[in-house]
Formats: C-alpha cells, structure tokens, sequence
C-alpha cells in the first residue's frame, strides 16, 4: 500500500516535485474523478421541447447537454444539410440516412424538413433506447425505420466501446473498440448495400461513426452509384485523406468542409441558386 498521497505530499520537502509526479502518474484516474465530479448523474434526465421537437435528454452526456444549454448541436452542419434538403424540388420523396445516429438529430431535423423515409443506423443499445424514445414522444415510431447493426463493408460482428464509459461523457463517440477492452461488447455489423436497394431516388446521407468512414462508404457503393446522393461526412485528420480518395473513387464530388464534415454530392442540384462552389 503506498499509503495516503496526501499525508506524504503534506510531509515532503519537493511538495511541487512531488505534487507534478503524481499529477502525471495519475492524470488518467483524476481525469475521470473531475469528469465524475461535474457531470450531473445520467438518472435525471431532462424532458425539453426545443426546434420543434419533445427530447428526452441526458445531460451527462455531452450532445445532450451542450443542446440543453445552447439549443443546438453541430448547427452550421445541420444547416448545411437542411439547405440542401430544401433546395431540391422533390425532396418530400427523398430518402435520408442517418448512419452513427446516436439519439436521431440529424434525421429527427431531415423529417421536420419534409422528408417522410428516415433510416437510422445505431448499433450501441443506450443509445439507441434514447433514439426510440424521441420517436416515440414525437409519434414517429411507425414513420420511420431504426436499424440496429453497425454499418460496415462485410457480413459479421464488430467489438463496440459501450456509450455509457466513454470519457469525458460523449456518448455520441461509440463505436469500434479493440477486442481487449473491458468495455466493449459485440454487435452484428453488415453492409448498407445488403440491407437497402434503392434506385433513382435522391439521397440525404449523414455518416458519424467514430473512424469507420471507410467501411461505411464502401459498403454502400451501389447505393451510391444507382442514385442521387449527397452525403455528409465526418472525418478527422487521421484518415481525411483516405475518405476523401474514397470519395472520388465512388464518384462523388468534394463540396465543402464545415466544422470536422466534409461534403459531397454526385448530381447537380435542380435548384441553380443552390450550387456550391467547392471550399475546403
């Protein structure tokens, strides 16, 4: 036993030294005590009505709290994608995909938009729970369609980090996990390509899924080249360049970047006024 820190940092002479050592020895453990500490306990959630909508928020989690706070979350992305939505003609008959939906944000905001066939992808059972409840409170449970594997680019199972022991309380960052993690647990992962086969609709995609990019685009490749698709995804300086090779080879045009997202489309808009002129 090393006895108590603090009666042996009282007593020795390189308190500072002393001090910083244990600090960096330990910076993990009092990493998690002070996000403990000054996260609300996930047992009170909130029920807000906010844009719209009646949510069931968990302000531990750190989405639902900045959304508690501020009234939004990502929203020069979600406005990017809503502009999109609304400058196509027909969009009441396209279809949107939300892929890493963690509670359905993105296609809760493509419905309010006009869009009646929302797909939500979200594997993490936490997560998904909350995603159900938001349908519920909003009477779209028999409107729209949840997926419950993990998207990828083959037929099998996948190590997922639990939502609930993320650091720092973002339960939005669930996703891959090394099989060596304590807090990882299997779910069933598929292509996009083998559960849906659409041809000659426009398609609204959001694509969130912590570092699987790669898997997800090329899992959905003939979604993409039998469609109109514009696409939103986020991506990270680790594997941006790869995404965006991904991208063109799948025949899909670099718009913009917005934030950590990245955009991309492969047909012209209807709507002139609606043109992008590419940005990074």
């Amino acid at each position: 036993m090393r006895g108590n820190i603090f009666l042996q940092l009282l007593h020795a002479p390189d308190r500072k030294s002393r001090l910083r050592q244990e600090v960096s020895k330990n910076r993990r453990r009092i990493a998690r005590l002070f996000t403990r500490a000054a996260a609300p306990s996930s047992k009170h959630f909130k029920l807000v009505s906010c844009q719209g909508l009646d949510l069931l928020l968990d302000p531990s989690s750190l989405v639902d709290f900045h959304f508690l706070n501020s009234g939004y979350w990502e929203k020069d992305q979600l406005d990017t994608m809503t502009s999109a939505i609304l400058g196509e003609p027909d969009h009441t008959s396209s279809i949107f995909l939300d892929i890493g939906a963690y509670w359905g944000l993105y296609g809760l905001k493509a419905h309010q938009s006009g869009i009646s066939e929302v797909h939500f992808f979200e594997p993490d059972p936490r997560n998904r729970a909350q995603l159900y409840t938001q349908l519920f409170l909003n009477n779209l449970q028999s409107a729209v369609h949840v997926h419950e594997f993990a998207a990828s680019d083959h037929v099998g199972t996948m190590q997922f980090r639990r939502s609930e022991t993320i650091q720092g309380g973002n339960r939005g960052h669930a996703g891959r996990a090394d099989f060596d993690k304590s807090d990882g647990f299997c779910v069933p992962c598929q292509p996009i390509d083998s559960e849906i086969g659409f041809k000659n609709r426009t398609i609204f995609c959001k694509i969130d899924v912590e570092g699987s990019e790669l898997q997800v685009l090329n899992g959905m490749t003939n979604l993409i080249k039998n469609n109109k698709v514009f696409i939103q995804v986020e991506t990270f300086e680790d594997n941006i360049d790869q995404v965006r090779e991904c991208a063109s080879r799948l025949g899909l045009t670099f718009l913009k970047r917005v934030g950590v997202d990245d955009f991309y489309r492969n047909f012209t808009p209807k709507n002139a006024a609606n043109t992008e002129k590419p940005t990074v």
